[in-house]
């Protein structure tokens, strides 16, 4: 009896060992939950992973990587309560020092956005290891830079190289922007500036690690017609383009000193005068700018430049009447200018005159040459868009005329995709949302409108996918937060 009641003491005992590594192998692992929402993150599918993280954080809520993870796409999509929550909560449940350095970055990022500049440096100062983090840390300091003015500290924090003879960026983190050209350009044309220019992102896919840093680059289209332009132009006329392009852009100083660099008797002598002046008043000397926009326009009456800025200048400033005082001398020198019909409908806007701004907006395009239209037949197109005036009318006419002019131009076919979305086409709305989104593929308000009108048209599915790419096309921005709402009213 002994000898049989043992094999099955034994089987017994063999079946419960057996059961205890079943239970070890099948168990629950964070790590599983883990490795698909990061999928979901490195994918740049920010809307699907910042739910994914948050229920493994329910889930595992001692689990230090999940909050930090959790805390990055936070920051990423502007949510700054929710970033600094679960940033808290990794640091108390233990985060590694290597995870928490690259999780600093993005809060940084969010806090120079929200012109935090000190509390981002405060983030930043705690990354100095590994190297690549260091290289993304120098350019978001070189960002910060570039907007508070420190020209010359912003072109050394960019730490772009270039290989000997060929002008050509080289290793690191090259800043995919124009904003490096600028810099170069205002000490001369030497190929640093087109170099920089030419500089083009460098796939994530090189350096798995290097993903997690894609986010935090600038974006790469900055560099555009104009700033090649200025760089292609002869001497006499560089100077005056490149300022235009800084002053666009906001760098105010850099502006002024090539404005300076024009001769003084030659063809842009006096647009390079009126451009200082209006730069000046756009810096913020208000007053000073002012006096010589009014300086310039007595001296010269016939100079519709000089005037056109003065009145604008006094549009923004909301001297309603004296900026009309301008435009009708403006007009009296340049009755049939299309830009002197573009500048009336920004007063008439500014008095909420609208149908009077719809008139000139029409009278702009019908003064603009052939080759212009397109730009004009857009702005009319907007203007109609943004107050719904006669949206099924003129504004969807200006849009289909825009982009029809400007087919290669994914702006018209966005303006397309809203005016038609307004009127209640869906499907002609779907049309050109996909238009836009194959000229502009990562264009968040194409994908919006796209969304929208699929909801309209009675296919959930495919609505909810266009609107979460364009939730992640511009997870910091409002047509993130458009997105998310029409997702919501979509349920589940």
């Amino acid at each position: 009896m002994r000898r049989t009641l043992l094999p099955i003491a034994m089987l017994a005992a063999a079946l419960l060992l057996l059961g205890i590594a079943a239970r070890a192998v099948f168990a629950p692992d964070p790590r599983d939950d883990l490795r698909r929402a990061d999928a979901l993150f490195l994918a740049g599918r920010y809307h699907d992973a910042r739910a994914a993280y948050a229920a493994l954080t329910a889930r595992w809520p001692r689990f230090a990587p999940g909050w930090l993870r959790l805390g990055v796409v936070s920051a990423l999509r502007a949510e700054p309560a929710a970033a600094d929550t679960a940033l808290l909560a990794a640091v108390g449940a233990g985060a590694a020092p290597a995870d928490l350095a690259l999780a600093r970055l993005y809060p940084g990022a969010l806090a120079a956005r929200a012109g935090q500049a000190g509390q981002a440096r405060e983030f930043w100062a705690q990354v100095s290891a590994p190297a690549r983090l260091l290289a993304a840390r120098r350019l978001l300091e070189a960002e910060q830079l570039l907007a508070e003015g420190q020209y010359a500290a912003a072109e050394a924090s960019y730490r772009f190289r270039r290989r000997p003879a060929t002008c050509r960026p080289a290793g690191g983190w090259p800043p995919p922007r124009a904003f490096l050209a600028l810099l170069r350009a205002s000490s001369g044309p030497g190929c640093g500036a087109r170099a920089a220019w030419r500089a083009r992102r460098t796939p994530a896919a090189d350096n798995p690690a290097d993903a997690w840093l894609e986010p935090l680059r600038p974006p790469g289209d900055a560099a555009n017609s104009q700033l090649r332009a200025a760089l292609d132009a002869p001497p006499e006329q560089r100077a005056q383009l490149l300022g235009q392009v800084y002053l666009a852009a906001r760098l105010y100083p850099l502006a002024e000193a090539q404005f300076a660099q024009v001769p003084p008797g030659g063809a842009y002598a006096r647009a390079a005068a009126a451009y200082t002046a209006y730069t000046r008043w756009s810096a913020g000397d208000r007053a000073e700018g002012l006096r010589q926009l009014q300086a310039l326009a007595e001296a010269a009456p016939d100079d519709p430049r000089a005037r056109a800025l003065l009145a604008l200048a006094l549009l923004s400033e909301q001297d309603a009447d004296a900026a009309r005082a301008q435009l009708e001398a403006l007009q009296a020198l340049a009755p049939r200018a299309a830009d002197t019909q573009l500048a009336w409908a920004q007063w008439h806007t500014a008095e909420h005159d609208y149908v009077a701004a719809a008139a000139a907006y029409a009278q702009a395009l019908r003064d603009a040459a052939p080759d212009q239209r397109g730009g004009y037949a857009l702005a009319l197109a907007r203007f109609h868009v943004e107050s719904a005036l006669d949206l099924c009318g003129a504004g969807v006419a200006g849009a289909t005329s825009a982009s029809q002019a400007l087919p290669n131009d994914p702006r018209a076919w966005v303006v397309l995709a809203a005016a038609q979305l307004g009127c209640g086409d869906a499907g002609a709305a779907r049309a050109a949302a996909e238009q836009a989104l194959r000229l502009a593929p990562a264009d968040a308000e194409a994908a919006y409108y796209l969304g929208r009108a699929l909801a309209q048209l009675g296919d959930r599915p495919a609505a909810r996918a266009a609107l979460i790419r364009a939730a992640d096309s511009a997870p910091a921005s409002a047509w993130r937060v458009r997105a998310e709402q029409q997702i919501d009213l979509l349920g589940p």
